[in-house]
């Protein structure tokens, strides 16, 4: 591709840097592409080892952002939006990746691409972007010309003049370094824009969201297993432990079922089925005197397995309030 990527390294969370790291960043790009080629059932599997390490939840978020991002937006779209091939520094982990695509609460309105000369310049806010304190590279969803312009993607280079990072407090999802971003006529060149645009582009981010809400639940059935483990160690009486088991089984069951189903029907009752085994899960742990299990695991699960853009709304809302201090999730 065409696409002038940054030359600097940036710190990368602690999963790059274990062994083993690079394999975790191409493993859902196709093996046609480069990568991994890895099943569903793989990037469940994972994404529980992820859940069960001690702040695991927000390292999985990065991770799943980077390769999901990786194989699901930047590969196709670099290429028209067909998948011929992924940027091999991605692949490889050799660059970390976020996106954003949330515009943030209070902005003018959907952050945009004006064309300047032989380039482009962006404005605009964008929020809960996974990674990007510590990305070298943003792939930026904007609105071209206006804010109902055709959609279209642009790689941000870490350090671009204009661009203003703050961190977001997002409880449990440190390693994650979540950030708002603020595009401030950050001026790029022709060659940042990729290729697809319109319909591709949209189509693009819900493969990606489609992708991340099914693995959501394979990083909370890690993080139970290790509540358990915990409980354990703390003597928790074999009746209690029995009932915090029995919701973890009973969430993995649902959650492999997600991977195995593809009509949309099933999907829908099955995400609720889901999320209703992780509520219990976290009200049986809570009941047996483990302790808050897992900061914000109500309201994260309630995003990734949101069916309906009714209830994706209210989650972030929820997610927001929980970021902000206001609820205990």
């Amino acid at each position: 591709m065409s696409a002038v990527w940054p030359a600097r390294p940036e710190a990368v969370p602690g999963w790059l840097h274990r062994r083993g790291g690079t394999a975790l960043a191409g493993m859902a790009v196709p093996v046609a592409c480069g990568g991994g080629g890895a099943s569903m059932r793989r990037l469940l599997t994972t994404a529980a080892g992820f859940g069960r390490r001690s702040g695991g939840l927000g390292e999985g978020l990065s991770w799943l952002v980077h390769t999901l991002c990786t194989a699901q937006v930047v590969a196709p779209l670099s290429e028209g939006g067909e998948w011929r091939a992924a940027p091999a520094d991605l692949v490889a982990g050799r660059r970390l990746v976020a996106l954003a695509v949330t515009d943030a609460r209070g902005s003018d309105g959907p952050a945009v691409a004006v064309a300047d000369g032989d380039g482009w310049v962006l404005q605009g806010r964008k929020a809960y972007v996974t990674n990007g304190l510590t990305a070298g590279l943003t792939v930026v969803l904007v609105r071209i010309g206006a804010p109902d312009g055709e959609s279209a993607a642009f790689l941000l280079p870490a350090g671009t003049a204009g661009l203003a990072l703050a961190a977001m407090d997002v409880p449990g999802l440190d390693e994650g370094a979540h950030a708002v971003l603020t595009l401030d006529g950050c001026r790029l060149p022709a060659t940042a824009r990729l290729p697809a645009a319109g319909a591709a582009v949209d189509a693009a981010v819900r493969r990606f969201a489609g992708m991340e809400r099914r693995l959501m639940p394979g990083l909370l059935l890690g993080a139970m297993e290790r509540v358990i483990r915990d409980a354990v160690a703390q003597g928790l009486d074999a009746a209690s432990l029995g009932r915090l088991d029995a919701e973890r089984q009973g969430a993995e069951a649902l959650a492999l079922r997600l991977i195995d189903r593809r009509r949309r029907g099933g999907d829908s009752a099955l995400y609720v089925a889901a999320w209703e085994a992780c509520r219990r899960f976290a009200d049986a742990a809570e009941g047996a005197s483990v302790g808050e299990p897992l900061p914000g695991m109500r309201v994260l699960l309630r995003i990734g397995l949101a069916d309906s853009p009714r209830r994706l709304a209210k989650a972030g809302e929820e997610y927001r309030m929980v970021t902000e201090g206001s609820v205990r999730a």
